[in-house]
């Protein structure tokens, strides 16, 4: 199967406090708490990285033990943005790694 390269939806307003980032939805008048594994993950919807490709930047960004499953937390969170309407291409499967 192949996966869309997942793209932010225009119109967020990002900022960090504290440990957490914000998105504001100016549209929506929405506001979304991210921790640093989901910043991550949002940073990387740019549209050019595939699945793989994040999978690799939090390996490289978190150290987890080999009982973790990240491509859980990958895929849960880009469920959670896709149904959060953040993201501009909606075709996210649940299984995606």
């Amino acid at each position: 199967m192949q996966y869309l390269k997942p793209i932010r939806k225009q119109g967020l307003v990002k900022k960090r406090i504290g440990g957490e980032t914000l998105l504001y939805d100016v549209q929506a008048g929405a506001i979304h708490i991210l921790n640093k594994t989901a910043d991550l993950i949002w940073d990387l919807c740019d549209g050019r990285n595939s699945v793989e490709d994040m999978l690799k930047q939090l390996h490289e960004n978190f150290s987890v033990g080999s009982e973790h499953d990240l491509s859980s937390d990958l895929s849960q969170a880009l469920s959670n943005f896709n149904q959060k309407g953040l993201l501009q291409n909606t075709r996210i499967n649940e299984a995606v790694v």
